[in-house]
C-alpha cells in the first residue's frame, strides 16, 4: 500500500510527465477548435436553414468561450494551490483544496446549467433586440476600413499600441502578480517588481518599458505581415463582404486575428520569459506556451472584440476623417 501513494507529480522525470499530462491537454483543445470549425462548416452548408443554423452558431460562440475560460482558469487555480500543498508536503491541505476545487466545479455546472434553462431565450432576445442590432449595425457602418497601406500599417499601429499595454498589465497584474507580491514580499505589483530589479526576460532582469518596447515590435511586425491580410483572406474565405452584415463580417475578422496573433505572440512570449537561470527544455517551453494560450486565449477574445476593436475603429475613423477634412481645405 505504501508503494501506490507516490506522488508522481514530484518524482516522475519531467519529460516523460510533460508527455503524459501535456499531450491530452494539447489534443483536447486541438479537438474543441476543431470542433467549431467542422460545426460551422456542416451547418453553412445546409441547403434549408443553413443561416440560422450559423446565427446559433454565432451566438453560442461566446458563452462557450466563457464556460472554457472559467474552467481553465479554475483548474489551473486548484492545480497550482494543490501542487503548492503537496511540494511542502501537506497532503490533507491539498486533499482540502482538490475537495473545494471539485465542489467548485460542480457549481460552476450549476450556474451554467440554470442559464440554460433559465436565460437562453433572454440571452437570445437580447443579441436580437431591435435597438441593440439597430445601433451596433449603425455603428459599424459608419467605420471606415483601412483601404491603402499605408492606412493599413496606421490602423495595425494603433492596435499593437493599445493591445501589448493591455496584455502586459494583464500578464504583470492578473496573472503573476499575487505571485510577485508574495516572492518579494510587497503590497504591490510596481513595488515587487522594483525590489526584484525590473520583469525577467531574456535571461535577466529588465525594466517595463523595455518589455513593452520589445512585444510592441514583434507584435506590430507579426500584425502587419500575417495579422491583419491573413484573418482579413479568412474571413474573405468564409462570408462574402459584399453580402454579410457587417457585425458579422467584422466579428469574423477578429475571430481570425485572435486566433492567429495569440498562438504566435505567446509562442514568442514562452521563448522570451522562459527560465533560461535553471537551462533548457524543449518540453518545458512547449508547456509554458501551452498555459500562456490558455491564458491569453479568453482575454485576448474578449478585450479585442468587446473593448479594443472597437476602440481602434473608432479612434481609426476620428484619424482619417482629419486628413480627409485637411486635404479638402487644401
Amino acid at each position: 500500500m505504501e508503494n501506490e501513494k507516490h506522488n508522481r507529480m514530484a518524482e516522475m522525470p519531467v519529460k516523460k510527465l510533460m508527455l503524459s499530462m501535456g499531450i491530452p491537454m494539447i489534443i483536447s483543445m486541438v479537438l474543441q477548435a476543431v470542433y467549431n470549425i467542422v460545426d460551422s462548416a456542416f451547418v453553412s452548408n445546409m441547403a434549408v436553414g443553413g443561416e440560422s443554423a450559423l446565427n446559433a452558431l454565432t451566438l453560442a460562440f461566446p458563452l462557450q468561450i466563457l464556460m472554457v475560460a472559467v474552467g481553465i482558469g479554475t483548474g489551473v487555480g486548484a492545480n497550482v494551490l494543490t501542487a503548492q500543498k503537496l511540494g511542502m508536503g501537506d497532503r490533507g491541505g491539498a486533499n482540502k483544496a482538490a475537495g473545494n476545487a471539485s465542489f467548485l466545479a460542480l457549481l460552476i455546472y450549476i450556474l451554467f446549467l440554470i442559464f440554460g434553462i433559465f436565460g437562453a431565450e433572454a440571452y437570445r432576445n437580447l443579441i436580437y433586440a431591435k435597438g441593440i442590432a439597430f445601433f451596433v449595425t449603425k455603428f459599424l457602418r459608419r467605420i471606415i476600413m483601412p483601404k491603402t497601406r499605408f492606412e493599413r500599417m496606421m490602423f495595425a499601429l494603433i492596435t499593437v499600441v493599445i493591445t501589448v499595454h493591455a496584455y502586459v498589465f494583464y500578464s504583470l497584474y492578473v496573472i503573476n502578480g499575487s505571485v510577485l507580491m508574495e516572492v518579494n514580499q510587497t503590497s504591490g505589483v510596481i513595488d515587487a517588481i522594483n525590489k526584484q530589479g525590473g520583469v525577467y526576460i531574456f535571461g535577466q532582469f529588465m525594466p517595463i518599458w523595455f518589455v513593452v518596447i520589445i512585444e510592441f515590435i514583434f507584435a506590430y511586425t507579426l500584425e502587419c505581415i500575417v495579422g491583419s491580410p491573413l484573418s482579413f483572406k479568412l474571413a474573405c474565405k468564409v462570408f462574402d463582404i459584399r453580402e454579410t452584415n457587417p457585425v458579422i463580417f467584422e466579428t469574423a475578422i477578429i475571430c481570425a486575428t485572435v486566433g492567429i496573433m495569440c498562438p504566435a505572440m505567446s509562442f514568442i512570449a514562452a521563448w522570451l520569459y522562459y527560465p533560461y537561470y535553471s537551462g533548457f527544455n524543449i518540453i518545458t517551453l512547449l508547456a509554458n506556451w501551452l498555459k500562456l494560450v490558455c491564458f491569453n486565449f479568453p482575454f485576448a477574445f474578449f478585450s479585442q472584440l468587446f473593448f479594443i476593436q472597437p476602440l481602434v475603429r473608432s479612434l481609426f475613423r476620428i484619424i482619417i476623417r482629419g486628413n480627409k477634412v485637411d486635404k479638402n481645405n487644401h
